[in-house]
């Protein structure tokens, strides 16, 4: 099981080292995470031209499924708290397959002064991390039946601090089937 999550991380690192397009983002860098991650694998990232982001699905320690976001929200900095539950459609492929969750904000990235942040525009910076409230088992069937034999050409996911963080999928379906049977059966 363990390979065929590395195959899946390892295939896609090769096209991204490249192309100039990688960028580490992960939930294995976030100190105030609400549980503890057995382990995860990405299943979006970052699409091309677009702010830097990746989407994980980890297993918790409770044998839950969560999905962690980790890109840099736009907005003034000041306008972004930790803590607030806030609903968010999750859309892979296009608008008729829509999730909706309930993500948290568990770590905010650095806070850039007035002018740092009137010139950067880019979704560039110290990363914030967002985290799913427990995923159900439909939603996780839905997820890895949206995902498909070949990852999407469009993640998307929109709502929380008005934004929308445009990824490209990282894996296929049967990935995600398979995150799910071993973090239940461990």
């Amino acid at each position: 099981m363990r390979g065929s999550i590395l195959r899946a991380y390892m295939a896609p690192l090769c096209v991204l080292l490249s192309t100039g397009q990688a960028h580490a983002m992960s939930w294995q860098h976030v100190k105030a995470m609400p549980f503890v991650v057995k382990d995860g694998l990405e299943i979006a990232r970052q699409a091309q031209g677009k702010a830097p982001a990746s989407l994980h699905i980890v297993c918790s320690e409770n044998k839950e499924l969560h999905l962690v976001l980790s890109t840099r929200l736009p907005g003034p900095r000041w306008a972004i708290e930790k803590g607030r539950d806030e609903e968010v459609s999750l859309f892979v492929g296009g608008i008729e397959r829509q999730l909706k969750v309930v993500m948290d904000m568990v770590a905010k990235g650095q806070d850039l002064t007035w002018l740092e942040s009137a010139v950067s525009r880019d979704g560039r910076g110290e990363p914030d991390t967002l985290v799913t409230t427990p995923l159900k088992a439909a939603e996780i069937t839905k997820l890895s039946s949206w995902f498909g034999d070949m990852p999407p050409l469009k993640v998307s996911i929109v709502g929380y601090a008005e934004t929308g963080v445009v990824m490209v999928g990282a894996v296929s379906g049967p990935a995600i089937a398979e995150v799910n049977a071993w973090c239940v059966a461990e």
